[in-house]
């Protein structure tokens, strides 16, 4: 069976956020100052209208608004 492209996206994002090893996972489910949200607050936000107007399109995008919005 093949993936459906939110699937593949919610891989790619959860490969992201693995990959970020200069924050602080211990509220995941929150963005701050030293943690982005978790893949799934993403997703599950980005239901919302207008959430990725502001958040970024996808996750990736998002990680980079986070950065600029944190100087990180």
């Amino acid at each position: 069976m093949d993936k459906t492209e939110y699937e593949k996206s919610y891989e790619k994002a959860l490969k992201i956020w693995d990959s970020l090893t200069d924050i602080n996972k211990g509220e995941p489910y929150l963005e701050t100052n030293e943690s982005p949200m978790h893949p799934f607050q993403y997703f599950t936000l980005s239901r919302v209208h207008h959430f990725k107007v502001t958040n970024g399109k996808n996750y990736e995008e998002y990680i980079q608004i986070w950065r600029r919005r944190y100087n990180k």
